[in-house]
């Protein structure tokens, strides 16, 4: 074992070594109090900091970039599927640009995959009560006209579920987050990235991935899995918004993700 003084001496050494290849000898004429300035004190500055800055590499979270799905790896662990008012109230209006059993098969097809690897399925609906008293009024110009929906209104379609081990999130306005348990589920569970799917993709997705952004998720679009009241709008939130706060994939780039061994 080193002793203190050795252990001293041995500082002193490579004090006094740096010193010497620093140019400037301390306590020297050129340099009185041993102190290092100039060239040299620039020198033995830059030393430091790349020094903590190579330290500093080693503590920083990774941070996984998704840039092309044909070469990206899905963490299965932190993932899950989000599906937007699947819902027999909202699937039976006329959608675009894809018709809105073609969004509840492909969406159907993402969940099934999902619960094969464990990942949680959250299927989200929007009810409201008897009175109607928890829905939105603020005053808008084009207010959606007062209407008695039918008793099934609320109930997701079969083919997406619920299954055993789903989750069923009820909301009371566009977005799934606000006034739900959706973000503490997710939290809780470790889940950092949800794919979304559904109808509205300019309504209900839109509102719900906005909120997920700004609560820092990573977000998938599957956007053959989502339809709008015309095409248009469908395809200004899917190419103006969403690839501004996740990724816009296609169904089958994520069933050949989730399905590979």
């Amino acid at each position: 074992m080193r002793s203190a003084a050795h252990l001293v001496s041995s500082n002193n050494s490579r004090r006094a070594t740096a010193t010497e290849d620093s140019g400037v000898a301390a306590g020297s004429s050129d340099n009185p109090g041993g102190k290092f300035d100039g060239p040299a004190k620039l020198k033995c500055w830059l030393q430091t900091a790349a020094a903590q800055i190579n330290l500093g590499s080693a503590f920083r979270p990774k941070v996984v970039t998704y840039t092309n799905m044909k070469h990206t790896f899905i963490d299965r662990l932190k993932t899950a599927l989000v599906a937007i008012d699947l819902q027999k109230g909202v699937v039976g209006r006329q959608t675009a640009p894809y018709a809105a059993d073609i969004v509840v098969k492909n969406a159907a097809a993402i969940a099934d995959a999902c619960r094969k690897n464990g990942m949680p399925v959250f299927l989200v609906r929007v009810a409201f009560s008897p009175d109607g008293k928890d829905a939105l009024r603020p005053c808008v110009d084009a207010p959606v006209p007062a209407q008695t929906p039918p008793p099934d209104w609320t109930d997701l379609v079969p083919e997406i579920g619920p299954k055993p081990g789903d989750f069923v999130i009820t909301k009371h306005q566009w977005g799934a987050f606000y006034g739900t348990e959706l973000d503490l589920e997710l939290r809780r569970r470790g889940l950092t990235t949800i794919l979304l799917c559904g109808i509205a993709t300019n309504i209900g997705v839109e509102s719900t991935a906005r909120f997920a952004f700004e609560y820092g998720f990573h977000q998938i679009f599957v956007e053959d899995a989502l339809a709008a009241m015309s095409a248009e709008e469908h395809t200004t939130t899917v190419t103006k918004i969403f690839p501004r706060i996740g990724l816009v994939r296609k169904t089958q780039e994520i069933l050949a993700d989730l399905l590979a061994d």
